[in-house]
């Protein structure tokens, strides 16, 4: 394995979500799954727009607070959208 893959892995813990978006024109396709890869929620569909990242950071703390998370790891690209 290569470093960057090393240092992604070393930061799933117990207490981590991951998010997986399936990235589309209009609209995206989130699932989340935690540290074993156990799915922790039917998947989300939102629109492309600020709303619908709304909607998917709304998602995302209702799920962190359900199961008692406290990290939640997105790939670069979301990240960018939903902070930027």
């Amino acid at each position: 394995m290569n470093f960057k893959l090393n240092h992604q892995i070393d930061q799933i813990h117990s207490d981590t979500v991951i998010v997986g978006i399936d990235i589309a024109k209009h609209n995206h396709i989130a699932r989340v799954v935690d540290d074993r890869g156990k799915e922790l929620a039917k998947p989300l569909v939102f629109a492309n727009t600020q709303q619908g990242f709304q909607q998917l950071l709304f998602w995302m703390k209702s799920i962190m607070k359900k199961h008692a998370k406290q990290q939640v790891l997105f790939g670069a690209a979301c990240r960018q959208s939903l902070f930027s």
